[in-house]
């Protein structure tokens, strides 16, 4: 869609992003999941779900890793 390389789009939105895609990516879901638990209207499991993390230990450990708590702190 935007005719670059893989090699080059990455390089281009750290550069003006200042992360990699794969960091920006997981930052945006989990700051989506802070939201949805600060909602209390979702299960956990169901907001693993909305924001692409299904798996329970993999969902824990990176909220963990970005926020130093877990989600159901």
């Amino acid at each position: 869609m935007v005719e670059l390389s893989i090699s080059r789009l990455h390089h281009l939105f750290k550069e003006h992003v200042g992360l990699s895609i794969g960091i920006y990516a997981k930052t945006m879901q989990l700051q989506r999941a802070v939201e949805l638990l600060a909602n209390k209207d979702e299960s956990t499991k169901q907001i693993r779900h909305t924001i692409g993390i299904p798996n329970a230990p993999n969902f824990v450990r990176d909220f963990k890793r970005w926020f130093g708590i877990s989600p159901s702190a």
